[in-house]
Order: structure tokens, then sequence, then C-alpha cells
């Protein structure tokens, strides 16, 4: 069977590129830890750079990066139990064909004792809430809207409790991602 195809390549020309951005998938609270990303320049030039955690800025600047692959590492130290999310940008001195290969994600997570989430109608003044603190459980009492259903976000607790909440009120995109956490984490419903 004959078979047309046309060879698609990335434009070259003043394109700089994020190739990979590693991070550890968790560390200990307390403990200090690198995060690297690769930059991948089509010639020698000064690029700028900056890695947010969250909406922080924790490193920033420019560096002069070799034609081909150069690594900018970084340090951060993790606090409390969570969910850290990295975002590392750069880019060059010349207008760039493919700006969306510029910036990159990572989550670490912070390993340590984590929270439980109940969900209910009633949020932080849930009877279920108040009786688990009683029993000196460590717990967020939230409703349906006060959670914006993100990985980032579930990944902050331990576990998740529903009362009395209708799936609609959580959505199909919340079960969705309440499901994934579930599975791929091993986290409790």
């Amino acid at each position: 069977i004959p078979i047309d195809y046309r060879l698609l390549e990335r434009p070259q020309v003043s394109d700089v590129a994020i190739q990979s951005f590693l991070a550890p998938e968790s560390v200990l609270s307390g403990q200090a830890y690198i995060l690297s990303g690769w930059v991948r320049s089509p010639v020698d030039q000064e690029v700028q750079y900056q890695l947010r955690r969250g909406s922080t800025v924790i490193a920033s600047g420019t560096k002069q990066v070799a034609a081909g692959l150069t690594r900018l590492m970084f340090r951060d130290r993790a606090g409390e139990a969570s969910v850290y999310d990295y975002t590392l940008s750069v880019q060059g001195p010349a207008d760039d064909p493919l700006p969306e290969n510029n910036e990159a994600r990572a989550l670490v997570s912070i390993e340590g004792n984590r929270p439980m989430l109940v969900l209910s109608s009633a949020g932080d003044n849930s009877g279920l809430v108040k009786l688990l603190r009683a029993g000196s459980v460590d717990v967020v009492g939230k409703t349906p809207d006060q959670c914006d259903w993100s990985l980032e976000e579930l990944a902050r607790y331990s576990s998740v409790a529903i009362e009395n909440i209708s799936a609609n009120q959580i959505g199909a995109p919340g079960m969705e991602t309440l499901a994934s956490w579930v599975e791929n984490t091993g986290s409790g419903l």
C-alpha cells in the first residue's frame, strides 16, 4: 500500500526550549533537594530563566548558554507536608517560533502527616469535622465550591470524606480528578 508522508521538523532558528525538567518525586519535610532543567539552544546566547513554586519566584536571572544542551540547577528545602508545584520558564533574546516549549512543570510531594479533607455542605462547621477534631484527627472542612478539584490540591490531603454531598455538587471533572487521585496515589476516599 503506498503511503504519502511529509517529514515535519521543529524550526531551529531562535527556538530556545526546555528539553526536560527533573525534580524528585517525593522528599521528607525539612530535606534539601535539587531541581534541574535542561535547556536546548540552537546558538550560543544569553537566556532569561525563572523558577516559581506556586506563585512565588524562588530563582530568576540570566545565563549564557552554549549551542546544544545546558543544565540549569536549583536548590530548595521542603517545608511541611504538602505538594510543591514548580514552573520553570526560559526566554531567549529573539522572538521564539515555539513559545509553548519554554515552560515546564514538576510536582514534588513533601512527605509527612497530611490532614484529612471533609466535604460537606456546612464546610468547616460540619458536625463530622467537629467530631473528628475532638478525636485529635487533623482535618480540614470545605464545601464543594471551595475546592478547585486539581490533583495539586488533593495531594495536600491524606484522604477525603464526603458527607451528604451529591455528585452534581462535585461535578464530572471533580469526580474524575478524585477517582484518578485515589487510583494513582492510593489515597483514601
